[in-house]
């Protein structure tokens, strides 16, 4: 017998045991598949209509990360207001209507002026009024002497210019102005943060004006400015004659930091403020008042006082 002989006998016998194995397996497997199936369909008539969606949806969803939005810095110029604001309270200033006080400037000769002022905040109006009786009307566009056989000359720089040395902290942010930050100076053995403020064509009645602000800075109070004035002369012939303004005091107004004494001096580039003042201005009894409604109208025999070269 051989040996394939022997061992076919086994192989057979062993066939019944095989299938007995395999039965339950398979068995197994469909009743598994059969509980997948049911468990499919249940799930898909539980979804809305539509489901699954039939197509990608027109936009995507951006994955990627949002980046925070970071806000924008303000530029030197914008800080340098903000703490002009911040030492002199401008927020408190624009809430108010007007200010008045006694205001008395002299120079060598003598006085320059004397008199009362009442300035309009919002609207730049301002009414003069001399110890002589003498009347000045600014009304946002002209200027006014009353009586007309008055004899006071540039009337309408009186009106314009000692509001604006008065209100000059919180004139930085208006509109048509420039403000270029520049180093460091010093300014009368005081250590100052400048700033020089230009203006747009048509700003003023003389816009080609530059000022040179100087910042304390210990109190961030305006300490100082250097400027030309063009009122009556030319660019060319200003900027060889330049002067600064000194505020030596200050006082507070319902929280409002206002200087009450200037003094004047004529200034180089090279060597600074001279080493006299040449004028000085005095302001007393400095008020925040609501004028009446006709402060400034001009009195029926006023003349009007025009630019030069207008």
């Amino acid at each position: 017998m051989t040996f394939f002989h022997r061992i076919r006998p086994r192989l057979i016998k062993s066939q019944p045991e095989r299938q007995g194995y395999v039965r339950p397996v398979i068995g197994s497997l469909l009743m598994i598949s059969a509980l997948i199936a049911v468990s499919l369909s249940s799930t898909m008539a539980s979804q809305p209509p539509g489901f699954p969606p039939t197509s990608q949806p027109a936009t995507q969803p951006d994955a990627r990360p949002r980046l925070p939005v970071i806000p924008e810095l303000p530029t030197p110029a914008e800080n340098y207001i903000r703490n002009f604001e911040r030492a002199h309270g401008g927020k408190l200033w624009r809430e108010k209507d007007a200010i008045r006080a006694n205001i008395e400037v002299t120079f060598e000769e003598g006085i320059y002026f004397k008199g009362s002022m009442l300035h309009e905040i919002a609207t730049g109006r301002t009414r003069m009024e001399l110890d002589d009786g003498t009347v000045l009307i600014y009304d946002g566009t002209k200027a006014w002497v009353s009586p007309a056989s008055s004899t006071i000359e540039a009337a309408r720089f009186h009106l314009l210019t000692w509001p604006y040395f008065l209100a000059a902290p919180m004139k930085t942010g208006d509109p048509g102005t420039h403000l270029e930050v520049q180093e460091l100076k010093v300014l009368n053995r005081r250590m100052c943060k400048t700033a020089k403020l230009t203006f747009n064509p048509g700003v003023g009645d003389t816009p080609d004006d530059w000022y040179i602000l100087h910042a304390n800075s210990r109190n961030g109070l305006l300490y100082g400015m250097v400027y030309i004035l063009t009122y009556s002369t030319s660019f060319v012939e200003a900027e060889k004659n330049p002067h600064a303004i000194i505020y030596d005091g200050y006082q507070q107004i319902d929280g409002i930091s206002l200087s009450n004494s200037w003094s004047f001096y004529e200034w180089d580039k090279i060597m600074g403020v001279g080493r006299r003042p040449i004028g000085r201005a005095r302001l007393t009894d400095l008020e925040f008042i609501t004028p009446e409604a006709k402060a400034f109208i001009h009195p029926s025999d006023a003349r009007e006082d025009k630019l030069p070269g207008s």
